[in-house]
């Protein structure tokens, strides 16, 4: 990626596996802005993580 493209602010629309590996790959290929990912789905497409402040897990 070219150093002028490592930075600003990318959307992308649809919170699908396929935004998420995009989302995913722009990281990894450098990109350092901001990544906003908008969709409509009911539930998130990944599990989410509970924590405990008092195991720290």
């Amino acid at each position: 990626m070219a150093d002028d493209l490592r930075a600003g602010r990318i959307v992308i629309v649809g919170a699908s596996l396929a935004g998420l590996r995009a989302a995913e790959t722009l990281r990894e290929e450098g990109f350092t802005g901001s990544l906003t990912v908008v969709g409509d789905e009911l539930r998130p497409p990944w599990p989410t993580v509970i924590r405990s402040p008092s195991t720290g897990c």
